[in-house]
């Protein structure tokens, strides 16, 4: 998060400052913006998983591993389908 908005000030003085932008900063800040959004999204899914796996007696531990495996995934998968999307739009 820190990243992305020094990124983006670095784009703001840039273009109003020196009256000059770059193409990569736009792209980028917005790539960190989808990741930034599906982090924060994922986070409360691991501790309620492991709630509702302890409430109706079932494996917490391996609950909380697979929806570990599957925010590393959307994390790996997510840019490609997005990219995807960004090209036949």
């Amino acid at each position: 998060m820190i990243l992305m908005v020094a990124v983006m000030f670095y784009q703001v003085v840039l273009r109003y400052c020196f009256n000059k932008s770059n193409i990569w900063s736009e792209g980028i800040t917005r790539y960190m913006f989808v990741y930034v959004s599906l982090l924060a999204s994922f986070t409360p899914i691991g501790v309620n998983i492991s709630i509702y796996a302890q409430q109706y007696d079932q494996d917490y531990a391996y609950s909380v591993v697979l929806v570990c495996v599957s925010t590393i995934l959307s994390i790996a998968t997510v840019p490609l389908v997005y990219s995807l999307a960004d090209h036949l739009i």
